[in-house]
């Protein structure tokens, strides 16, 4: 997911294992830019344990009201203008740093979904910190969500050219 999700932007912006920050060109699906949003450093030596990248990042996500918990290994910070992308939203937003974990878009027939987490991502690993396995629920919930925001897109109009209402079962 956030691999794809720099690339969509416009400007990527990451830190080096050597602490330096580079900036490149993406493919610029989405105006703005999609930057290392934690102050953790990649593995700093090739060998060094991969399972030591992952934090555990807080999230908000539109339409569910409790604070989420999903896995983030350097996965960007989205930032773009609403005014320069307006059929673009962000639908999930970082606790502790600025900018959007998730963001989507609509192309033509289609939706475009950036994420700097990693739902896919289960919490619960022997090599991870026994505590990140209290957030799996978390990831299922927002898992329906990402769902649901698709789902939304694919409705049927109403009569009245409205949206149908779309219910989602939430986990926890």
């Amino acid at each position: 997911f956030c691999a794809a999700s720099y690339y969509m932007f416009e400007e990527i912006s990451y830190q080096r294992r050597n602490g330096i920050f580079k900036t490149r060109k993406g493919a610029g699906f989405i105006k703005g830019s999609a930057c290392h949003g934690f102050n953790h450093i990649t593995r700093r030596e090739l060998n060094a344990c991969p399972w030591n990248d992952y934090v555990l990042a807080g999230i908000h996500v539109d339409g569910h009201h409790e604070l989420l918990r999903a896995l983030n290994c350097n996965g960007p910070t989205l930032i773009f203008d609403e005014k320069e992308e307006p059929l673009a939203k962000a639908f999930m937003r970082y606790q502790d740093i600025k900018g959007a974990a998730g963001v989507i878009k609509k192309m033509g027939n289609g939706l475009l979904l950036a994420l700097g987490v990693h739902p896919e991502l289960s919490p619960i690993h022997h090599k991870l910190p026994a505590d990140f396995m209290d957030f799996e629920m978390d990831r299922w919930t927002i898992l329906s969500l990402i769902k649901e925001k698709i789902m939304q897109h694919r409705q049927p109009q109403n009569l009245a050219g409205q949206p149908a209402q779309l219910k989602m079962a939430h986990y926890g």
